[in-house]
């Protein structure tokens, strides 16, 4: 018998991404608020959809609006780390097939430089968005935790903990938001900039275009609670 646990679905690391989880099942989602929520049974042709209510620990003194405000701003953490990981992920399908281009049109100088140039600039947001060299819970000590991390563990430590924010969650929520956006508009830079341009390079010697593959089941509408 399925059981919900009260969180929104785990957030699936890009490809290649260590997560600091124990049991490997990606970035842990936060645990919802107090409200009504519904749930869908199916078995075959048979459908039922329930709604019920989630309660408020009667110990909690928090008001209405403290309890708001941190789901808003641990609601707003996971779908930033959620994009964070699905932009990353399409930024490594680029870089694979621009490799693959530079690789089949090897004798082709210009195709190379115009790859490189591509690949520094994915490289450069890669390496600001997360640890490529941490591999396993030791490499945490040699190498620092990048963004994705740093959102996770702030969105962990609201979650974990009792309304009303501190001022120091407060202050470094805006830090991390502000960080992620900037980075976010280097990957919309390469997406929406540089690969059609590349492409258009590439058209203009009758040679296919690079894209990222489109998800049959964005991993952002799944397993997750409706209110």
């Amino acid at each position: 018998m399925a059981r919900w646990n009260l969180r929104v679905a785990n957030i699936k690391p890009s490809e290649g991404t260590f997560v600091p989880s124990f049991d490997n099942s990606g970035y842990q989602g936060y645990q919802v608020s107090p409200g009504t929520y519904s749930a869908k049974l199916t078995y075959g042709d048979y459908m039922q959809e329930y709604s019920f209510n989630v309660l408020k620990d009667p110990r909690d003194e928090a008001t209405k609006a403290q309890v708001n405000e941190q789901q808003e701003i641990t609601k707003t953490l996971y779908n930033s780390l959620l994009d964070l990981n699905e932009s990353l992920g399409k930024l490594k399908q680029v870089r694979n097939q621009v490799n693959r281009m530079i690789e089949r049109e090897q004798d082709d100088e210009e195709i190379e430089q115009k790859g490189n140039d591509i690949n520094e600039k994915i490289d450069n947001v890669e390496n600001e968005l997360v640890s490529p060299k941490q591999e396993t819970f030791q490499d945490i000590i040699n190498y620092r935790n990048k963004l994705d991390v740093q959102i996770y563990q702030l969105m962990q430590s609201i979650d974990g903990s009792v309304p009303p924010l501190t001022t120091g969650e407060k202050e470094l929520y805006n830090e991390l938001q502000k960080g992620w956006e900037s980075q976010k508009k280097k990957v919309e830079g390469i997406l929406n900039d540089d690969i059609p341009a590349f492409n258009k390079f590439l058209e203009e010697k009758g040679i296919e275009y690079i894209a990222p593959k489109k998800e049959k089941d964005s991993h952002r509408n799944k397993n997750k609670p409706t209110t």
